[in-house]
């Protein structure tokens, strides 16, 4: 899931720098995983390639980088392994019963934009470029958060993202749900699914 770039203009990668990252993660992913000896490992490869593939890229200084988010179960040796970083989300029933990773340390924030953006627009603020112009800073001062002590975590060019890295081992799961924040919202949010 392509963290929304909160720039004025992308770096030009493909449709946008989310677009771009996500592709690369996925890219770098179908060469970890097959013979992978655990998740841990895998995420510290895809960060060290991620790193690189971003210095090839002139990132202007005061940039929001590219970042995403991701939740994925792979089976490695013969037992189901999960991982999240970011605010995917992922419910799975296995034999232990209903596995959760679903609370986010940015979601309080994100509650926040939602209703600031209600308010401006109750204003007369009604045109999205508007309001996000005037919500700009507090953006980037929220991203300045990113993968820092007391912040959040999402995958980025960055090893200090791998600090906030959450990490669980499933027991011949029956089911499972990864999801988007976005469509998480319609149970954290909206109170439409339980």
């Amino acid at each position: 899931d392509g963290v929304t770039g909160i720039n004025d203009k992308g770096l030009g990668l493909m449709g946008s720098d989310a677009q771009w990252f996500v592709a690369r993660i996925d890219h770098h992913l179908r060469r970890l995983l097959p013979g992978a000896p655990d998740l841990p490992h895998v995420m510290s490869d895809l960060i060290d390639r991620l790193i690189a593939d971003l210095r090839h890229h002139a990132v202007p200084d005061k940039y929001d980088p590219p970042a995403a988010c991701i939740t994925a179960v792979c089976r490695i040796e013969g037992r189901w392994h999960a991982v999240r970083l970011g605010d995917c989300r992922l419910l799975a029933e296995d034999r232990n019963g209903l596995q959760r990773i679903v609370d986010f340390a940015n979601d309080d924030f994100d509650h926040w934009v939602t209703a600031e953006a209600m308010r401006l627009r109750g204003t007369g603020m009604i045109d999205p470029k508007d309001i996000a112009r005037a919500m700009r800073q507090v953006h980037f001062d929220n991203r300045r958060r990113r993968n820092r002590p007391g912040g959040y975590g999402v995958i980025e060019a960055d090893r200090a993202c791998l600090a906030f890295a959450e990490y669980m081992e499933l027991d011949e799961p029956s089911s499972v749900l990864l999801t988007s924040d976005g469509f998480f919202r319609l149970v954290d949010y909206y109170g439409q699914i339980s």
